[in-house]
């Protein structure tokens, strides 16, 4: 080899670690301040959504939904299927549906006067697995922890909230 080729080689070698650390300090120069911006515009929701959020009705969508919705506040409308304990319920699609039973769980108010068939709107946090030994520790000495057992692990609504919904009046012919 030549010096004159060396010389080329020695260049060509010099040039393209210097376009290499180029490219890596543009990386870490201004653009990352950029990048950041880019990340929190991505990260912004379009306005008038909520994604943490959902009203509606307990219903296929509403499970089609969850997994999104885990520590999201939610307000569902939905009969009662089963009164659990003083301070647990269940819940199914207030219209025909094919939903499984939603456990309700409210620890600050006494749920026992409600009755199967009794349209509710629960307003609460969904969560993704009902906890036993948290649940045990959250009612210390409120009766049912016994019959709550059975739902360890299953989704729930921890509810602030439960209140009466009466169905929506048709006006009638008269």
């Amino acid at each position: 080899m030549t010096t004159h080729d060396r010389r080329r080689t020695a260049r060509t070698t010099a040039a393209a670690l210097a376009a290499v650390a180029g490219l890596g300090l543009a990386g870490c120069g201004g653009s990352a301040d950029r990048s950041g911006d880019d990340v929190g515009e991505a990260q912004q929701q379009p306005a008038g959504e909520d994604p943490g959020t959902y009203t509606g009705p307990y219903d296929e969508a509403f499970v089609d939904d969850a997994s999104t919705l885990v520590d999201a506040d939610v307000t569902l409308t939905a009969q009662v299927e089963e009164v659990v304990s003083p301070v647990a319920f269940t819940i199914t699609g207030a219209e025909e549906t094919a939903t499984e039973p939603l456990l309700v769980v409210n620890f600050d108010e006494d749920t026992s006067g409600l009755d199967t068939g009794d349209l509710v709107e629960v307003t609460g946090t969904y969560r993704e697995a009902y906890n036993v030994p948290t649940a045990e520790e959250d009612l210390r000495e409120t009766p049912g922890v016994e019959e709550l057992a059975r739902y360890d692990g299953e989704p729930y609504v921890e509810a602030t909230d439960v209140e009466s919904a009466e169905p929506a009046s048709t006006p009638s012919a008269g």
